[in-house]
């Protein structure tokens, strides 16, 4: 998918210069199956975008609902944005496997 390239996209207060906010979005994608989740239970998974650093926005995109489990996602290395999965149901929830876009705003 690789990176949409623009100027900068920023905020701008009467009188003063434009503060950007970011100035680039690198895009990635993968395939994820994640196991049943047991209730309480955390999973994790990856999903590559190259460009991408610690410290950096993201937003990441399941492909399936999440049926009720709660789901943060951050870069924790170069290229590699890692997604947690948390289970607060009381049962056990299997997602399908599916599409997953994560966009990294640098």
């Amino acid at each position: 998918m690789g990176q949409t390239n623009f100027e900068a996209i920023g905020l701008k207060q009467f009188g003063e210069d434009p503060q950007p906010l970011f100035s680039s979005v690198l895009n990635g994608t993968a395939t994820l199956d994640p196991a049943s989740l047991a209730a309480a239970a955390t999973a994790t998974a990856t999903i590559t975008v190259t460009g991408a650093a610690v410290g950096d926005f993201v937003i990441v995109s399941p492909g399936v609902s999440l049926a009720g489990l709660v789901m943060t996602a951050y870069v924790s290395a170069a290229d590699t944005v890692t997604v947690v999965l948390y289970n607060p149901t009381a049962g056990a929830v299997d997602l399908a496997s599916s599409t997953w876009k994560a966009k990294v705003l640098t």
